[in-house]
């Protein structure tokens, strides 16, 4: 009886985690970047500072500031409890538009360049504080794509527009 249930169970994982395979192994490159930097967006709003800097290569270097991967979660994670009191709603938030990105791979290396619209809440409504464009450089490793390294020019406001 037991051996009835074992076989079919073991056919069932076996196909799940063949199927898993098979579309990892065939999802282009570009498409693996635009799901990270969605992901990484959604940890943001939800205020997730550990998701959010997951991708991030551990020696990762962002250009112009003395900013490594711990500090910045620790920024992250200081904006991740500034709530609303009466909802616990986060202050802030953050806009990708994913369509408006660019995504350009070249064998293990990729450069991907995008813009990120930052806002806070003022009351009932949210008002824009900051907009940058991020260009970063990321490497196709064991883990997966990796953000190795990044820079960012402001657009509008600044990241003390709190």
């Amino acid at each position: 009886m037991a051996r009835k249930l074992v076989l079919p169970l073991l056919a069932i994982v076996a196909l799940y985690l063949g199927i898993g395979f098979v579309v990892r192994f065939f999802t282009p490159a570009e498409t693996k970047i635009r799901r990270l930097v969605a992901h990484m967006e959604d940890a943001y709003n939800r205020g997730n500072p550990g998701e959010c800097v997951e991708p991030l290569a551990r020696d990762w270097k962002h250009a112009g500031y003395a900013l490594d991967r711990q500090m910045l979660f620790g920024a992250l994670l200081q904006a991740s409890q500034e709530r609303q009191r009466e909802t616990r709603e986060l202050l802030t938030r953050v806009t990708i538009d994913e369509d408006a990105a660019a995504v350009s791979v070249q064998d293990e290396h990729a450069t991907l360049e995008l813009e990120a619209l930052f806002e806070r809440r003022r009351g009932d409504a949210w008002q824009e504080t900051w907009r940058i464009r991020v260009t970063a450089e990321l490497v196709d490793g064991d883990d997966g794509w990796r953000i190795v390294a990044s820079r960012h020019a402001d657009l509008r406001g600044t990241q003390l527009g709190r």
